[in-house]
């Protein structure tokens, strides 16, 4: 898990020296790791946090990227229903960049 440790402290730093940017990146990162070992739950609560910091800095790029990641993770989760309503707000998003 050494990843997810270089990840966990890029995050802290992120946050103690106020880079949005950064944060929100290491919260996808963190999330897309989560998702790849299959704690589904995890990744979820990861890129939620990276897409509110996306949306909070105005990073539609992120936004975009944390749209499809909770995509993947709802399809995980087999909720087909989550995972159509974030696939469309994706495209949404994309239209608008």
């Amino acid at each position: 898990m050494k990843a997810k440790a270089c990840f966990e402290k890029a995050l802290v730093i992120a946050v103690e020296i106020g880079h949005r940017r950064v944060e929100a990146l290491s919260y996808r990162d963190l999330g897309r790791l989560c998702q790849s070992l299959g704690d589904h739950d995890v990744a979820e609560e990861y890129l939620e946090k990276a897409l509110s910091t996306s949306k909070d800095i105005g990073n539609a790029e992120s936004e975009f990227l944390c749209y499809c990641n909770l995509t993947l993770t709802k399809l995980s989760q087999k909720n087909f229903e989550g995972a159509f309503s974030l696939l469309f707000r994706s495209i949404e998003k994309s239209e608008k960049m």
